[in-house]
């Protein structure tokens, strides 16, 4: 299995210009059969979480609604040409807030799924908190995730593991 990580740095609160990066990298690695491409925790927003003018209420303005997205649609449309799963770390509103989120896109370039990071410290406390460990059947098989600080906790990988 090849994994392709994108490893860009993403401009803080700027969606259009990281997602303007995304698709060019994306460009750059279309045909080298990645099997699966991930960027970094909220890459959309560039984590602007860490900023001291970003709070809890305003950090709506930097989220996406993953139906209505045309952010999304692209990054859809690039795995479905080139048969690759994307795992894409966004800000993502919702009724109850805004999640700190990766969305699962198929090799097909549909939306597998959602997982919204679970352990919220300092600045992440500004998210709706996940409340799931959701596993995700693939054609290379079942697989979770996990964002930055749910790592620390043996608990959260030996849960999806079992």
């Amino acid at each position: 299995m090849r994994v392709t990580q994108i490893r860009v740095v993403p401009e803080k609160g700027d969606l259009q210009s990281n997602h303007d990066k995304l698709m060019s990298v994306l460009g750059d690695v279309a045909g080298r059969g990645a099997d699966v491409v991930v960027t970094s925790e909220c890459f959309l927003d560039g984590y602007v979480s860490t900023e001291d003018s970003v709070t809890s209420d305003n950090i709506k303005d930097y989220g996406i609604e993953p139906l209505d997205s045309s952010y999304l649609d692209s990054v859809s449309a690039w795995a479905g040409r080139n048969a690759s799963w994307v795992v894409f770390g966004c800000s993502r509103l919702s009724p109850e807030g805004v999640y700190n989120t990766a969305i699962l896109l198929d090799w097909k370039g549909n939306g597998e799924g959602v997982y919204d990071k679970t352990h919220c410290q300092t600045h992440d406390k500004k998210y709706v908190h996940g409340q799931n460990l959701s596993v995700f059947d693939s054609d290379f098989g079942r697989f979770g995730v996990v964002i930055c600080a749910d790592r620390r906790w043996p608990e959260t990988v030996r849960s999806l593991a079992l």
